[in-house]
This record gives C-alpha cells, structure tokens and sequence, in this order.
C-alpha cells in the first residue's frame, strides 16, 4: 500500500493503476498455471530456483545491513 501511495505521487494515479493492475494479473495468471509451470520445469529445478532466490535474498539483507552499519559508524 505504501509503495502506491508513493509511485502515485511519482508516477501520477493512472500510471500507477495500470502497473498495478498489470502486475494483479500477471499474478493471477501464473498462480492459475502455477501446477504446470511445476510439472513442465520440474521439482528440482523449483527447488534449485528456490535456493537461488534465497542467495539473492540474502545479498541484498547483508547489503542493507552493511549500509546501515556504515550509516551509524558515520554519524560517530
């Protein structure tokens, strides 16, 4: 909710309406075929994907942790 409220002032309402929209229907659709998209790719290859989304998950948390440490060291 806080990311429209702040892309609507950017980005003006209707700009921000339609990418939301867009972006709730590119969701519904993949979680409709979301059994398909499993049995074509495979489960380990969602598995494997899975642990690579968390690798990049967790560079970005040790990014903004580094950045904040850095952030609190300045103001020292």
């Amino acid at each position: 909710m806080t990311l429209l409220i702040t892309s609507s002032k950017v980005y003006g309402i209707l700009n921000t309406l339609i990418a939301s929209y867009i972006a709730f229907i590119a969701t519904y659709i993949i979680l409709r075929i979301s059994m398909k998209i499993v049995r074509m790719l495979g489960l380990t290859f969602i598995h494997g994907l899975g642990r690579f989304m968390s690798i990049i998950i967790a560079a970005f948390a040790v990014d903004m942790f580094i950045a904040g440490i850095r952030e609190v060291i300045q103001l020292l």
